[in-house]
């Protein structure tokens, strides 16, 4: 039948494209925590399939004496790990025994640090190699001069978008076949959004970045959170205990959010509920789009955990991920967000051929916000 006047979405309803962006992280939130907590925070566009960001941090206040056998008290020149924090007229505290020092030239060269010492109440003490010292902040004196400026420098990150497809085939006679659920063509396209959606997941947890142009076009992959985290890694040895625990939660509640999540294996699980009872809160799961979230009470800021069913296996299964999810992102190249395209098949198909097609990566800023305990 020929139509007349502009084609609408009545005369073309047989080859719509329908947009899945939203639904396809809330088919199975259970099985999909990372993505269904990403899409909640809202998606970033990229307008290449290369996506960039940049990196900063606050000035580091914390080094440590470098050099084998220590110091005297008496000793002023102290080589250090890093003296390019260091500015002139810092007062620098020795945590360990109190003393206090004060900062009158710094060599960058040699990364070495002339200081007074005992420049407080508590007298100069020995200094061990590898000795913890802290900068306070800088005492300027009075009329002085200003102090030299020093500043971090930002660096550049990037990750890779990658291709998901998954496709939908069906028959003529099994799409125009009743069944109990109502068509075998809706159910399928259910269970294949699922599929797509845990196809994402598994990339964003253990994805390595890649780009291969050694065929005919770029073939792509995104970086995951497991070949991106690299500081903060516990291997706990086969055995986590509560101390060994808080003191990585610690460490790793330096930087970033107060509020963490970590998704669990369920060894992870079990070890943490078997010495932390009074320690453990459950979350009402409607406030948390369908995910069941249990809160760590903690010292160090409040973590998370979420129960995550791909951390499993041999390896895996002794696995847990945090994160600071205000550093994560669901990148999505333009107009390329999770779309299902409807009837692509060849038009002497007696069938309908549907395809899930997303083209998505995941922005990890400042990885050592995240981390990593394995080998529970």
């Amino acid at each position: 039948m020929a139509v007349r006047g502009p084609r609408n979405t009545i005369t073309i309803s047989n080859k719509l494209i329908i947009d899945m962006s939203s639904e396809i992280s809330i088919l199975s939130p259970s099985e999909t925590p990372l993505l269904t907590l990403l899409t909640r925070k809202g998606k970033k566009e990229t307008k290449t399939p290369k996506f960039e960001w940049l990196e900063d941090d606050l000035g580091e206040v914390w080094n440590a004496i470098n050099h084998p056998g220590g110091y005297t008290p008496t000793d002023t020149d102290l080589v250090v790990d890093d003296a390019s924090i260091f500015n002139d007229n810092d007062i620098v505290q020795v945590p360990r025994t109190g003393e206090l020092m004060r900062v009158t030239v710094v060599n960058t060269t040699s990364n070495t640090i002339t200081v007074i010492r005992g420049w407080g109440s508590v007298p100069a003490d020995y200094l061990n190699d590898d000795e913890p010292l802290q900068i306070i902040g800088g005492a300027s004196m009075e009329g002085s001069y200003g102090r030299k400026a020093i500043s971090t420098v930002a660096t550049v990150n990037y990750n890779l978008t990658q291709i998901f497809r998954t496709p939908i085939n069906i028959t003529g006679t099994a799409r125009s076949s009743a069944t109990w659920d109502g068509g075998d063509l809706a159910f399928m396209r259910y269970k294949k959004g699922i599929e797509h959606a845990l196809e994402i997941e598994r990339a964003f947890l253990f994805g390595e970045r890649k780009e291969d142009l050694s065929e005919s076009h770029p073939r792509r992959t995104t970086g995951g959170l497991n070949s991106t985290i690299r500081t903060n890694r516990l291997n706990a040895m086969g055995s986590l205990d509560e101390s060994t625990f808080n003191s990585f939660l610690a460490q790793l509640f330096r930087y970033g959010s107060q509020t963490k999540y970590m998704f669990c294996s369920g060894s992870l699980i079990s070890r943490i509920a078997g010495w932390a009872h009074g320690l453990l809160q459950m979350r009402p799961t409607d406030t948390t789009a369908g995910i069941a979230i249990t809160e760590y009470i903690s010292a160090h800021g409040r973590l998370l955990l979420i129960p995550h069913r791909m951390l499993t296996g041999a390896i895996f299964g002794g696995y847990g991920i945090i994160v600071d999810l205000e550093e994560l992102a669901y990148r999505y190249l333009t107009d390329r967000d999770t779309k299902l395209y409807t009837n692509i098949q060849p038009p002497d198909y007696d069938g309908e051929i549907d395809e899930y097609l997303t083209e998505c990566g995941l922005e990890i800023r400042n990885e050592a916000k995240h981390g990593i305990i394995y080998n529970i």
